[in-house]
């Protein structure tokens, strides 16, 4: 059975190119593989590893999420859910579901903590990075995940966000505090936060501040 048109519809915020180099755990990415392309998306895939170089060729390991409910990706995802606010912006910022750092095993993280919330299907797929091409970024609304009194709702990417208006803030956060997500380690991202803003409230207030600037179109250069 394919879920495809499920996971299709929770999309939100349009998509972004992405370059194959900046594939990251946690991202939902579509691609061309091999030259074979089915459909106008032609495969949905939650990225778990996008380093392993052990076979000679550098692999990309992948859930398909055509074959997974909603409801058994849901669960998946609450076992690798994070709360921490300073967190959970800036995966917003890497346009990542609000997850914990996956994973330097992931076949051993599939069948540990993955499979037995699956069932018979095996969703698990790894690709040669070689054959990737043209790969889109994607979002979808993940604030059915918290509490409705839980403020970090607020945080998340959902359907009334653009993928290319995130940027933007991501761009200006960069530009006014000197502070890029990059490939900064958690750890090392809310030691930078600390020593700009000093607290977590001061820099959740300044990203609002910095949302509203980016929404009326004013010139944050």
């Amino acid at each position: 059975m394919s879920y495809f048109n499920v996971y299709y519809k929770n999309l939100v915020g349009g998509h972004l190119r992405l370059s194959k180099l900046r594939l990251r755990p946690g991202h939902i990415v579509s691609f061309n593989y091999t030259g074979i392309k089915t459909r106008k998306i032609p495969r949905l895939v939650f990225i778990l590893n996008a380093n392993d170089t052990r076979s000679g060729s550098r692999l990309v390991h992948a859930l398909n999420m055509e074959h997974i409910s909603w409801i058994s990706f849901l669960k998946i995802l609450k076992r690798i859910l994070i709360s921490d606010t300073i967190t959970i912006i800036k995966r917003k910022y890497e346009i990542r579901g609000p997850f914990d750092e996956i994973l330097d095993k992931p076949l051993t993280f599939y069948k540990r903590m993955l499979k037995p919330n699956i069932g018979n299907e095996d969703v698990y797929r790894t690709y040669k990075y070689s054959d990737i091409t043209s790969v889109k970024l994607w979002a979808l609304d993940y604030s059915s995940m918290f509490r409705q009194v839980d403020e970090n709702r607020k945080l998340l990417i959902h359907e009334k966000d653009k993928l290319v208006d995130i940027m933007t803030e991501r761009k200006a956060l960069h530009e006014i505090f000197d502070i890029s997500t990059g490939r900064l380690k958690d750890a090392k991202y809310r030691e930078l936060i600390t020593q700009r803003f000093g607290s977590e409230s001061v820099f959740k207030k300044s990203i609002i501040e910095i949302n509203e600037m980016i929404s009326k179109n004013e010139d944050f250069l």
